[in-house]
């Protein structure tokens, strides 16, 4: 989580309070900060940098943290209720042991209302990602041709980047007013209460400024993200030409945002670009089927 990784610098995370004892707190809003890009050679891209920050808020929304224990954990979730699948073992004691994976909400209220999507095995999760990678694979030019116009735009910052810069203007401007007006105030006996009528008028208008420019760093960032994983996945596109003809772990993990089940007939595969594909995620049952 440190943006110095990157070549990045947060100028005032921290400031001095006392002089005399140079006391310094933690500045939570109390002092302007200053976000300064290429400030230094990085360790790693900010590509990468932003991608594991957009990682970390949506584990930290999610309320825990991400499990690891299988390839397909955090990976498939209900169409339903939007809860995570989690293996369950079958018969665990016997010769028709086996494990599946179900919403982890199926149980998890007793004497409630249970969730009805159905149960996957390991086997049906590989068909869908092979059967949706295949789909993809089948039409791989023109899928990466269509991909362009979308790279073309996320690149495109002209617009925000002129905008941030008027705001920064504008910040300053008002954080100097700012100034100016907590320290008239303090050379000279004036109404406080109109004092502070202003201050909190000049306040509210340079926090919203702030906050349009912190909007349109995170605006930048999501882009360069989104940018970072169709890139990624049409590299891997170009290094595999023939069909999926069996589950690949490692393109699994490398191509897919996360599986939807709404029932065996319905389940959306979320590729990283942020693509999907319908598929059946019925077995045959027998020869013909």
């Amino acid at each position: 989580m440190n943006e110095k990784y990157a070549g990045n610098a947060l100028l005032q995370k921290k400031f001095t309070i006392d002089y005399l004892t140079k006391k310094m707190i933690k500045n939570e809003g109390q002092v302007p900060s200053y976000y300064v890009t290429d400030s230094h050679p990085g360790i790693i891209s900010p590509e990468v940098f932003d991608m594991v920050q957009a990682e970390i808020a949506r584990n930290r929304e999610r309320g825990k943290a991400r499990s690891n224990a299988s390839c397909f954990s955090d990976r498939v979730f209900c169409g339903a209720c939007g809860e995570a699948f989690g293996p369950k073992t079958w018969n665990s004691n016997d010769k028709y042991r086996r494990v599946v994976w179900q919403c982890n909400s199926k149980y998890r209220e007793r004497g409630g209302p249970k969730c009805q999507t159905t149960h996957l095995t390991e086997e049906q999760i590989q068909k869908a990602f092979v059967d949706a990678y295949n789909q993809i694979i089948a039409n791989r030019e023109r899928y990466i041709a269509a991909l362009d116009p979308v790279l073309g735009l996320l690149a495109d910052t002209a617009a925000l980047d002129a905008e941030a810069q008027t705001l920064g203007e504008r910040a300053a401007g008002l954080f100097t007013q700012l100034e100016a007006l907590v320290a008239d105030n303090a050379r000279r006996a004036q109404d406080q209460q109109n004092y502070q009528q202003r201050y909190e008028e000049l306040r509210a208008r340079y926090d919203g400024v702030k906050q349009r420019l912190a909007d349109i760093v995170e605006e930048k960032a999501q882009r360069q993200i989104r940018r970072a994983k169709i890139l990624a996945f049409i590299d891997t596109l170009r290094q595999r030409e023939a069909l999926l003809t069996g589950f690949s772990e490692n393109l699994w993990r490398e191509t897919v945002e996360q599986l939807t089940i709404y029932s065996e007939r319905d389940a959306v595969v979320t590729f990283r670009d942020g693509n999907t594909i319908h598929c059946d995620v019925r077995l045959k049952r027998y020869a013909g089927e």
